[in-house]
């Protein structure tokens, strides 16, 4: 379903430069009409179902009437409030991609939990990075993917699991939303999760993800079934091509939901000794998991080497035909993180995971 948003003004230069840019940006989830008269615009507000008007404070028009389950939205000339005659409000010369979101997080808090914001008909996929040996490169490659998806042309979200989580590190976006955000929203139930979840995302390089959370505890928050709920959320509303998960690895119930519904998985080594060990050891466990409860895992697997060298590591020796090498990258001492993501980005055939 695409959120179908009508924009009423009388100042029809502003309104078609708003409209154009809003179809050039998002028209995979948004259907625009534009109305200079008010009465003409009520009707085609109910008669087309519109989710969304924005309102110039200027129209003298009683939104009291308007269709019910319309969300009236007022654009005021300068941005000093958020709320105008009682009524959301967004300054209209603000950019658009602020405009498009603060009018999604306004309209995900009239909207019920349980709907669903599905901007096409193709199944979001998941890659999910991990590792059981920490420190060996696995969000480097993680992010490098999310990239390499980004300049195919397809929408991708990077999210990061990690108790820690940095994604500042690797992107630059210009979101006042952030991880925290994201957790309050699960948390709280209030109004539709899956539509504030896209509102909150930054954008780098064409790679959607989540700033890093206000303070590190806040991430503690985050218990097993809320993370389960977010991923589902992400994954339903369809919002994305592809979702790059990046999540520490723990052979628990919630890893494997991760492994059973992603599309492809990478499990990240840098050829030292432990760290193979560890994988050999996953591997096997997979395996088992496979044989008695039908867990889908070591065919859509693959292992890929970070910080690699054939003098300091070795390749984990895979007795399962299923698994596959993804490649391999070596050490870069003293590398910024952009060029050693950048390394991997050009180095690893991430197109085997699409």
């Amino acid at each position: 379903m695409k959120i179908k948003l009508a924009i009423l003004d009388s100042d029809k230069a502003y309104l078609n430069r708003l409209v154009s840019a809003l179809n050039a940006k998002y028209s995979d989830s948004l259907v625009v009409y534009s109305f200079t008269e008010a009465q003409m615009a009520f009707e085609e507000v109910e008669r087309i179902h519109t989710h969304i008007l924005l309102i110039s404070m200027h129209v003298d028009a009683d939104v009291r009437n308007l269709y019910k389950k319309c969300q009236p939205v007022y654009l005021l000339d300068e941005a000093t409030e958020d709320t105008y005659k009682g009524y959301h409000a967004i300054g209209k010369y603000n950019s658009v991609d602020y405009i498009y979101k603060k009018m999604l997080d306004y309209y995900a808090e009239a909207t019920e939990e349980n709907a669903r914001l599905r901007l096409n008909d193709d199944s979001t996929r998941i890659i999910l990075f991990t590792s059981p040996a920490g420190g060996v490169g696995t969000s480097s490659m993680a992010v490098a993917c999310a990239k390499k998806i980004a300049i195919s042309g397809k929408k991708v979200l990077y999210f990061d699991l990690d108790r820690f989580a940095e994604a500042d590190a690797f992107f630059h976006g210009t979101s006042d939303k952030c991880m925290s955000d994201v957790i309050y929203s699960v948390k709280s139930k209030r109004g539709s999760v899956s539509i504030k979840l896209e509102s909150y995302v930054s954008v780098d390089d064409g790679v959607c993800y989540y700033a890093k959370a206000k303070s590190p505890l806040d991430m503690l928050e985050l218990k097993a079934e809320d993370v389960a709920k977010l991923v589902t959320e992400l994954k339903e509303s369809v919002a994305y091509d592809y979702i790059v998960l990046d999540a520490p690895f723990n052979l628990d119930g919630l890893m494997l939901q991760f492994i059973d519904r992603a599309f492809s998985i990478v499990m990240v080594s840098d050829g030292s000794e432990i760290a193979n060990r560890k994988l050999k050891r996953v591997l096997e466990g997979l395996e088992i998991k496979e044989t008695q409860e039908g867990l889908d895992a070591l065919d859509k697997t693959f292992i890929a080497y970070s910080k690699f060298g054939s003098k300091t590591g070795r390749k984990v020796a895979i007795d399962d035909g299923d698994v596959k090498e993804l490649g391999g990258v070596p050490r870069f001492e003293g590398g910024t993180t952009e060029a050693i993501v950048d390394q991997m980005l050009q180095k690893l055939s991430f197109e085997r995971l699409l």
